[in-house]
């Protein structure tokens, strides 16, 4: 039985973060980029700043971030977007491209969990003019949000919580097969694809993946003697069957996410949308109030380094109407 949630240091060894822990603080640095003449953005407008980056650019402290394979690894670089907040990525039934014209205004954002030394090289970087394969950019830094470090991070969701997907949520049904060796030998090669309606246990695995990933050990929220895996297991299973969905919008969405060594278009599945829950189970959602936070700046799923898997999260009231009985 479950009777309640324990920080604890029992914890996969061979799974241990790279990324700076203890001493870490979360940042979100907000960008505005000048098109200095006409230009044809990638498929993910996101792939833009992550060049500049890579390249050694902007932000040389967060290079190593944005380059590795980690799935689980601390930053976020939303797509490019306007005035209009709308994100610039091309869906799988479109032939058109994403064309923005000389003098437009662009803005994006990148969220790190970073070294609190690396912070002077990010907070002062004073824009220039940026070349890249997919045009000129003359880029400013507008302000840096120095959210603080894990152990500030918290939203109450007693009341429920409503989770907006601004950008297609790319997420594996398969963070939900039981941790036992046997079991996942068996099935892990299964292709099955990838979800397309906000299943609240994958969801939850995958924030509570991502949080632990980053947490240091005083941090990690698991039980005594439990790894990660096992854990996150115990948080789908028992979040999926207790979590009420009180409203929905869910649209299923093919991204473009660029071509592959062989020139082949390489897409990805996902969802956009929103969904209304309340998360009836105490451990899911203690764990939740955290895990939801740190993925409100660094996103949930696959892709969140170019730009996938950009959620808002939002608590709910108690006795507060959800979106659909409001408009009802």
């Amino acid at each position: 039985m479950w009777r309640r949630l324990a920080l604890s240091t029992g914890v996969d060894a061979g799974r241990r973060s790279p990324w700076p822990v203890g001493s870490g603080v979360l940042v979100r640095i907000n960008l505005g980029l000048r098109v200095v003449r006409d230009s044809i953005l990638p498929p993910l407008s996101s792939k833009v700043v992550k060049y500049m980056i890579d390249s050694g650019a902007l932000f040389t402290p967060l290079r190593a971030l944005s380059s590795s394979r980690d799935q689980y690894k601390p930053i976020f670089i939303s797509c490019l977007y306007g005035d209009n907040g709308r994100r610039l990525y091309r869906v799988g039934s479109s032939d058109s491209v994403l064309h923005v014209r000389g003098g437009s205004r662009l803005f994006s954002r990148v969220s790190a969990y970073v070294s609190k030394d690396d912070l002077g090289d990010i907070v002062g970087f004073s824009g220039g003019v940026i070349n890249t394969p997919y045009g000129v950019f003359d880029v400013v830094v507008e302000s840096v949000e120095v959210i603080g470090d894990l152990a500030s991070l918290y939203l109450d969701l007693s009341g429920g919580v409503l989770l907006r997907f601004v950008t297609p949520a790319v997420l594996s049904p398969k963070v939900m097969i039981p941790p036992v060796k046997s079991i996942m030998d068996r099935y892990s090669k299964i292709r099955v694809g990838t979800a397309t309606l906000p299943i609240p246990g994958i969801l939850f695995s995958y924030a509570l993946r991502l949080w632990n990933r980053i947490a240091p050990e005083s941090l990690r929220l698991t039980r005594p003697n439990d790894k990660d895996d096992i854990y996150s297991y115990r948080i789908a299973v028992m979040g999926t069957a207790l979590t009420e969905i009180i409203g929905h919008r869910i649209r299923p969405v093919t991204v473009i996410i660029g071509r592959d060594s062989s020139g082949r278009i390489r897409k990805a599945r996902g969802f956009t949308g929103y969904v209304e829950m309340n998360i009836h189970h105490k451990a899911t959602r203690k764990a939740m109030e955290r895990s939801l936070a740190l993925a409100n700046y660094l996103g949930i799923g696959r892709g969140r380094g170019i730009g996938l898997g950009e959620i808002g999260v939002l608590p709910r009231k108690r006795g507060e109407a959800g979106l659909e009985e409001a408009s009802s």
